[in-house]
């Protein structure tokens, strides 16, 4: 079936995070660690070969460098256990986050995500990818929104796929914030799907920092049948 014409679908062994423009100073390292589980996903892959979410437990470290004021890198590697207790190396990703100047106070922000991914075929259709991810910040008193609107494809053939995502946070105390986060496939940017077809994983959230480490955890529902109906989800970030 062609891809245009297949439901969408939200990856769950990626790293489900909405980034923003906050990151680590010129010569500053940085380690995370993203930890997915298809606590009851949809059983079959969307692609030939690939991995079926359900039951399936993702792990995606992510080790990051502040290159300078404007720019983070990072390597992301992805593995996974299925279902049936089968474990895959995904391959690498290189992870680049742009921010356009301006003042630490600013109200609003704005940058990018820029991806080049080699994965294996258990985890994307075509062994080298791409994902450009513009995105916006904006921070009033104790309220955090972040916004982006994705676009990734395979390099050298492949459809372009719209994956716009979306968080809200509140700060509680100084060390706890509570919010939303909303991820979505919409198909293919030629052919969006309908929204019946559309993957749409939305996640209570929670955020606190713990001495060294920030820990965000969450559950997501699936609001179509097109997406995983129950997601767990737990990034820890070491703070340097």
């Amino acid at each position: 079936m062609p891809l245009a014409l297949q439901p969408a679908r939200a990856a769950v062994f990626d790293e489900f995070e909405v980034h923003g423009t906050d990151i680590a100073q010129p010569g500053t390292p940085t380690t995370d660690l993203f930890l997915n589980y298809g606590l009851r996903g949809l059983r079959h892959a969307d692609f030939h070969g690939g991995l079926a979410n359900d039951r399936a437990f993702y792990v995606s470290p992510l080790l990051g460098y502040g290159m300078a004021s404007w720019w983070e890198t990072a390597v992301v590697l992805p593995m996974a256990v299925s279902r049936a207790g089968s474990y895959s190396a995904g391959g690498g990703k290189s992870h680049n986050v742009l921010v356009l100047p301006h003042a630490p106070d600013a109200p609003l922000t704005f940058g990018a995500v820029v991806e080049l991914s080699a994965l294996s075929r258990r985890f994307q259709p075509m062994t080298f990818g791409w994902e450009v991810r513009p995105l916006a910040q904006w921070r009033h008193g104790p309220w955090t929104l972040h916004l982006t609107f994705g676009f990734t494809g395979g390099i050298g053939r492949g459809q372009t796929l719209l994956a716009p995502a979306a968080s809200l946070y509140r700060a509680v105390t100084e060390m706890l914030a509570l919010g939303l986060e909303h991820y979505a496939e919409l198909g293919t940017a030629a052919r969006p799907q309908p929204p019946a077809r559309q993957a749409h994983q939305l996640f209570v959230v929670g955020q606190a920092a713990l001495g060294p480490v920030m820990l965000n955890l969450g559950l997501g529902r699936g609001l179509t049948d097109a997406s995983d109906r129950w997601v767990v989800k737990a990034h820890l970030a070491w703070l340097y």
